[in-house]
């Protein structure tokens, strides 16, 4: 599933990973966003334009995704 987000410039948002400890990831320009974080009840605020994302409320962690290999952006995610 990260390949299809990661090759195609997408915003994709899950209620929740099992003991996550990030809220976004960034790959060039698509991003994984965890918007239900525990304990953290503040909400995701993004603004998207014609051209893509223009902000986002939380940091995002940038990771390279490799075609085919690499770690897995979950590795990311615990």
């Amino acid at each position: 599933m990260e390949g299809v987000i990661f090759s195609n410039n997408v915003i994709a948002i899950h209620g929740h990973a099992h003991n996550s400890t990030v809220r976004c990831i960034k790959s060039g320009s698509s991003y994984i966003v965890n918007a239900a974080f525990t304990n953290i009840w503040k909400p995701v605020i993004l603004e998207v334009g014609n051209e893509g994302l223009r902000s986002i409320s939380v940091s995002c962690q940038e990771v390279k995704h490799e075609k085919g290999g690499g770690p897995s952006i979950l590795d990311f995610m615990k």
